[in-house]
């Protein structure tokens, strides 16, 4: 923490060296630090800043700016004092008060809602689209697949088995994240069993070609 001490000798340099033994008694590591003929006296003790800080009687003064960073800050909180000072104080600490903090958000928290809000708007839009096609005549249903189902449940008229268009969302976020998961899992497992377990592999090998022969696996021949 810095203070400034005039150029001028009298009452300032009174003033500064009155500052100066006032907090010399808590430690001596506080020093003077001169910049061309502007002393400034550099406190490093907690206890000292601490006093300086409160500074309930008045007797530390702000060191004032230079005029470029007055033009930047103007007359706020950092270079202002007396009676202003203490109002835009008030101001501030009601502001950031640890129960008014603990509602801020992080990047993380704010970059998690950005991903969260296209995720629903995505999802949403796929809804939309699949309704518009059954306005239009181009299907006959809502599907088969699991959106389909759940459209179907969103036009329920039995009011117990309807679900809305959130419950919808947050259905098909945890579909495809829980889903594509396991579904990672499962295939990876069997992978494994299958390389640790030579004779399940031919076994699988054998089925696979009783069913599909040289033809490509289809859905109708897994279903068996």
């Amino acid at each position: 923490m810095l203070f400034s001490m005039s150029r001028c000798i009298g009452s300032h340099t009174t003033r500064f060296q009155s500052q100066k033994m006032r907090i010399s008694r808590y430690d001596r590591r506080n020093y003077l630090s001169w910049q061309g003929p502007q002393a400034q006296l550099v406190v490093t003790d907690p206890e000292s800043v601490k006093e300086i800080m409160n500074n309930k009687d008045g007797s530390y003064h702000k060191a004032r700016p230079d005029q470029f960073l007055k033009k930047l800050l103007g007359d706020g909180i950092v270079v202002t004092e007396g009676e202003k000072w203490t109002k835009l104080r008030k101001i501030a600490n009601h502001a950031f008060y640890a129960e008014n903090l603990k509602f801020l958000k992080s990047r993380d928290d704010l970059e998690s809602d950005k991903l969260q809000q296209a995720i629903q708007e995505l999802i949403i839009a796929m809804i939309n689209k699949r309704e518009e096609k059954m306005k239009r005549g181009e299907e006959n249903n809502y599907g088969s697949d699991f959106l389909g189902s759940l459209l179907k449940a969103n036009h329920d008229p039995d009011e117990k088995n309807r679900v809305s268009v959130d419950e919808m969302v947050d259905e098909c976020i945890t579909f495809y994240l829980a889903g594509q998961e396991t579904t990672n899992a499962i295939l990876a497992w069997n992978l494994l069993l299958l390389a640790i377990h030579t004779d399940w592999q031919e076994k699988a090998r054998k089925e696979v070609f009783e069913l599909f022969g040289q033809q490509n696996p289809n859905a109708e021949g897994i279903a068996r």
